[in-house]
């Protein structure tokens, strides 16, 4: 994939995370349109182009957000590489296998944002709210994860492509 196409996509979740994202909220969770973005590339091209994509969709993410920079590359970075190592070893195209590769990806991501910012000290840790908004947001994700990947479909599914980031 080029580097255009990377940017077309985060800049386009972006806008649906920050216009759309509100207002379809269920039970207080939003779906998150860049780690969607990031997964659906990673099951589709591969762990490279999953790394890279969330990378970028993650920091965007922190900018946009202005505090703790860098966590949400990380988090997205991290695990959209490892759903795409899980893409090569299953079949990915199973409506199944993408949904709970999208929940299991989803709650880690959440998983390690919250990890981190405990470690940083940050106050007001897991409550029962907020486990519960995050395995709803997990949930919410796992639904929509086929329709990014089969969105994704005039991609070529190879690991990585010359002249691509």
């Amino acid at each position: 994939m080029k580097v255009h196409h990377y940017a077309i996509l985060i800049a386009a979740a972006l806008v649906l995370e920050t216009s759309l994202g509100p207002f379809l909220r269920v039970k207080g969770a939003t779906p998150d349109f860049l780690l969607l973005v990031a997964l659906a590339a990673a099951m589709r091209l591969g762990p490279g182009a999953g790394l890279r994509m969330g990378f970028f969709a993650g920091l965007m993410e922190d900018l946009l957000l202005g505090r703790f920079v860098g966590l949400n590359a990380l988090a997205n970075g991290g695990v959209a590489c490892l759903a795409g190592l899980s893409g090569q070893k299953v079949f990915r195209d199973s409506l199944p296998v993408l949904v709970l590769v999208g929940f299991a990806a989803s709650l880690a991501s959440q998983i390690v944002i919250l990890s981190a910012m405990g470690l940083a000290g940050y106050a007001g840790l897991p409550t029962y709210t907020l486990l519960r908004t995050m395995v709803y947001r997990a949930l919410y994700n796992a639904l929509l994860l086929p329709l990014f990947f089969r969105g994704l479909r005039r991609f070529r599914s190879v690991p990585s492509e010359p002249g691509g980031i």
